[in-house]
């Protein structure tokens, strides 16, 4: 319901109404109890107008209202805002100086790591091999075949080939070899053979081919193939021990041998021997004979000793690394070692196929024999005959001693006998070697030495010396020095 007023245009509650009242002397009322301007309201008077003669409060004058401030803008305090907000963070000097040397700190570590893992990877380089960490190459695996049988899909019957197919067939697998040095300018210090293991250029030689005068590795290697190409090759593998290496040419698609399984050869079957006997200039000499023997045992020059193949084929200086076939066109063996004296007349050997896979696998892939161990001597057999003569027990005799041994370290010297290793009788070359194939590079053996001092004195004792890696390679030769004429 809408509310009356006496005036239209004067609301009670109007401060404009309240403010002029005040200005005219009008008295306000009072605030409690609310008067509403009615005369029965009021409580100090009677309806009839008369005073009840109570006193009324005394009359307060209400406060004014405050006014409204009016509100300035302070520029200022906004411009201090903006310049704290822009203003970065002060960090304290205590953390910059703590961040800067525990940065300089890692630094510090990771150059002493870095430091620390080169002298160990120096340390393991300088310390006997264990397993052979080093770079892996990549190259093929010898692949052995069997003999075929009697009933064979190719027609081969049991005398096999005729020596004129097996002469086409393998000849374009044999290469000639030529070696240069430092010392001799413009002419060829060796020659040899040798045998095509892949198509890719990787082939089978002797060692010695690869060997100058002076015992060092030779400068450079030159091939010719049988159609008269010629390559230079990079020499992968060399182990003087066995007498076999595995050079490279760049080539590709080439001619490569069936390598036949020597375990199968009989004494008395038909081999070919194909090399090239006295030089390039009798490439591709084919000469036929028979297996005279199996298993014989001569000694290397590097002293080892290994077990050949006979043969009463031509073998003449030039055919080493080249190969002795079987009648069905497999080569069983690289042609290696010729006796030669008044007393002797064809005898030849060669490193069986099976015995030289291994070694073959080893240089094609690390570039020397894996895992084979040496004392670091080198010695000759003292058998019962010579020991009577001798009045000395038998052994193994010390020719010399490798300066960079255990064994020289321990005291171990030429003219000592060894007698036993690790409480076992040594009476022969192979009874050590059968030892030694039973260790790793860093185990240690117990020798038994026998001495003759220069009083003639006679001494046993035993030395415990540690087993390196023999890696049968060759050295490089040391440079040599022209002299110019002015």
């Amino acid at each position: 319901m809408d509310e009356f007023y006496p005036n239209d245009n004067q609301h009670p509650d109007d401060p404009d109404e309240q403010d002029s009242n005040r200005q005219a002397g009008q008295p306000q009322q009072p605030s409690d109890p609310v008067y509403s301007g009615q005369p029965d309201q009021n409580p100090y008077f009677h309806p009839d107008g008369s005073f009840l003669g109570q006193t009324p409060p005394p009359y307060q004058q209400a406060e004014p209202e405050p006014e409204d401030e009016i509100y300035e803008w302070n520029f200022s305090d906004y411009e201090k805002l903006d310049q704290q907000a822009a203003e970065k963070p002060r960090h304290s000097k205590g953390l910059v100086v703590l961040a800067i040397s525990l940065c300089l700190l890692l630094i510090v570590v990771i150059m002493m790591f870095a430091l620390y893992v080169a002298f160990k990877e120096n340390q393991i380089e300088a310390l006997p091999q264990q397993g052979g960490q080093q770079q892996i190459q990549e190259g093929p695996n010898l692949k052995i075949s069997d003999s075929p049988s009697e009933a064979s899909e190719d027609g081969a019957s049991d005398d096999g080939l005729s020596t004129a197919s097996i002469a086409n067939s393998v000849t374009p697998s044999v290469v000639g070899i030529q070696t240069y040095t430092k010392s001799l300018d413009y002419e060829a210090a060796g020659e040899g053979s040798g045998v095509i293991m892949s198509e890719d250029g990787f082939i089978i030689t002797n060692a010695h081919v690869l060997t100058d005068d002076n015992g060092f590795q030779v400068a450079a290697v030159n091939v010719i193939l049988n159609n008269g190409t010629e390559y230079e090759a990079k020499i992968i593998g060399v182990d003087t021990k066995t007498d076999l290496a595995v050079i490279r040419i760049e080539a590709t698609g080439l001619i490569c041998a069936e390598f036949g399984n020597s375990d199968q050869v009989q004494v008395g079957e038909r081999v070919v021997a194909i090399g090239n006997p006295g030089g390039i200039e009798f490439m591709g000499s084919v000469s036929q004979g028979i297996v005279s023997g199996l298993n014989r045992t001569l000694k290397m020059s590097s002293g080892l000793n290994m077990n050949l193949i006979q043969t009463d084929a031509a073998i003449n200086p030039g055919n080493s690394g080249g190969a002795l076939v079987n009648r069905y066109g497999q080569v069983i063996g690289i042609n290696s070692a010729k006796i030669v004296g008044a007393d002797y007349e064809g005898i030849g050997f060669a490193i069986p196929m099976n015995d030289a896979k291994p070694i073959i696998d080893d240089l094609t892939k690390y570039g020397y024999v894996q895992n084979r161990v040496k004392i670091g001597i080198k010695y000759r057999q003292i058998d019962e005959a010579l020991a009577k003569a001798k009045n000395s027990p038998t052994g193994l005799y010390i020719v010399s001693v490798d300066t960079n041994s255990d064994a020289a370290s321990k005291g171990l010297r030429e003219g000592d006998i060894i007698t036993k290793v690790d409480g076992k009788d040594i009476e022969n070359t192979q009874m050590l070697l059968d030892i030694l194939d039973t260790k790793k590079v860093g185990d240690s053996i117990k020798i038994t030495v026998y001495r003759v001092s220069s009083t003639n004195r006679t001494s046993t004792f035993e030395i415990s010396v540690l087993l390196s890696e023999d890696k049968g390679t060759l050295a490089k030769a040391p440079a040599v020095t022209t002299k110019t004429e002015n």
